[in-house]
């Protein structure tokens, strides 16, 4: 075995342009990492509005009104929270995802119905009209 020679080691240059090349690309990672988290998020949010409007629609069919009105809400979790009773719908939001009745009442005369979703993490609203069957997104 031979001894070990100060000609064999990495000089600290060396060493401290791989440290920075390393962080360079920790930064990059995590950056594009948490761009697909708010994506996600927004996905999340955007699929558990339109489960939410499709549930409501079997519950119209079958009662001919729709379920709460103007300042009702849910927030998913285990269990969901808000003045909405959505046992009869079957239907549970994602953690963290809140859905708010913005307009209408139950047997939908006068306003049209509208429901909200939202979720402190995403980076869009989404709202959904039951006269239109129509979902748009807006900027947070």
């Amino acid at each position: 075995m031979k001894p070990f020679t100060a000609k064999e080691a990495f000089t600290l240059v060396e060493v401290i342009v791989v440290i920075g090349i390393i962080s360079i690309l920790a930064v990059i990672a995590v950056s594009g990492f948490q761009y697909y988290v708010r994506k996600a998020y927004n996905v999340t949010v955007s699929h558990d509005l339109k489960s939410f409007a499709t549930a409501e629609e079997a519950y119209f069919a079958v009662w001919n009104r729709y379920m709460g009105k103007a300042g009702d809400y849910v927030k998913g979790g285990n269990p969901p929270v808000g003045t909405l009773d959505i046992t009869e719908l079957k239907f549970h939001p994602s953690e963290g995802v809140t859905i708010e009745i913005i307009s209408g009442d139950e047997d939908g005369r006068g306003d049209p119905f509208i429901a909200r979703a939202d979720h402190e993490k995403a980076t869009k609203k989404y709202v959904y009209d039951f006269s239109t069957s129509r979902l748009t997104e807006e900027d947070k």
